[in-house]
């Protein structure tokens, strides 16, 4: 889920693997932010259509998460927006 959560990302940006300096600074601003992989898989699962409580069910399920759909809230509010897809 987390290469997904990277590949569709990716689509969106404009950039090349000539922008070395760049995906730098980007990892670093994610690093910062604490965008950690549960993050990522909250937001991969936005993107295909769940709402909270599902995305919280399906973390619970698949990935044995402890999460309830205000985890989730909490856990979007915190992602900076340039990390959406």
């Amino acid at each position: 889920m987390i290469d997904t959560y990277f590949h569709e990302w990716m689509q969106g940006q404009t950039l090349t693997p000539a922008d070395l300096d760049k995906l730098r600074n980007i990892a670093r601003r994610m690093v910062d932010s604490k965008f950690t992989d549960t993050k990522k898989k909250i937001i991969i699962l936005k993107h295909q259509g769940f709402n909270q409580f599902e995305t919280a069910q399906v973390l619970e399920k698949n990935h044995y998460t402890t999460m309830t759909k205000q985890a989730v809230s909490k856990a979007l509010a915190s992602v900076r927006k340039e990390f959406y897809i």
